[in-house]
């Protein structure tokens, strides 16, 4: 399935970006971004699974965050974003989303 349409993640992806707010900078458009880290925090009590997602857009940083109900599966997404580093948001909204 792909991921922008993945039942998990309709709703979810992009995730909005975040971080780089200085005078000046632009936020990256269309998911133009590129994903350079992969961060998953698991869930404490209440709160949800957090993937932290690192990228970098003219030159700059910026940070989106996931917040996931089902901490299985963002465990898992974690673990297939960190293999696509290099690539664009928009692309990787764009791939198949293969978990094993």
């Amino acid at each position: 399935m792909i991921v922008r349409y993945h039942p998990k993640l309709r709703d979810v992806w992009p995730p909005e970006p975040g971080g780089a707010y200085q005078r000046g900078i632009q936020t990256p458009e269309a998911g133009s971004d590129i994903l350079e880290h992969v961060f998953y925090y698991a869930p404490v009590a209440e709160s949800k699974a957090d993937i932290a997602l690192r990228t970098r857009y003219q030159g700059h940083e910026y940070t989106r965050d996931l917040l996931l109900e089902d901490p299985v599966f963002a465990s898992q997404l974690a673990s297939w974003l960190r293999r696509q580093t290099g690539r664009s948001i928009q692309e990787i909204g764009d791939m198949e989303l293969i978990l094993h």
